[in-house]
């Protein structure tokens, strides 16, 4: 990546736990391995940052609603619509 899509790629980062940016880091390094000619595409980057993106927001709503459940701060209703 440039320096510009470094910066981009720190700025949706922003929030992940040292485990979340160690298993992005991973991820990019197997895609790397995995490509024919030893090169990640910027656009293979960023779909790897994307798919973390998305887990680190999943992650974020389960826990959320484990707290609140815990809490004793969701109804029924809230109960069932969550992941």
């Amino acid at each position: 990546l440039q320096e510009n899509q470094l910066e981009n790629a720190i700025e949706a980062t922003v929030g992940f736990s040292g485990r979340e940016i160690g298993k992005l880091m991973v991820a990019m390094q197997s895609a790397l391995f995995a490509s024919e000619n030893g090169e990640l595409t910027e656009s293979d980057a960023w779909e790897i940052i994307c798919n973390k993106m998305n887990e680190h927001k999943e992650k974020k709503t389960m826990v959320g609603a484990n707290v609140l459940s815990k809490a004793g701060l969701l109804n029924d209703n809230d109960k069932r619509n969550t992941p």
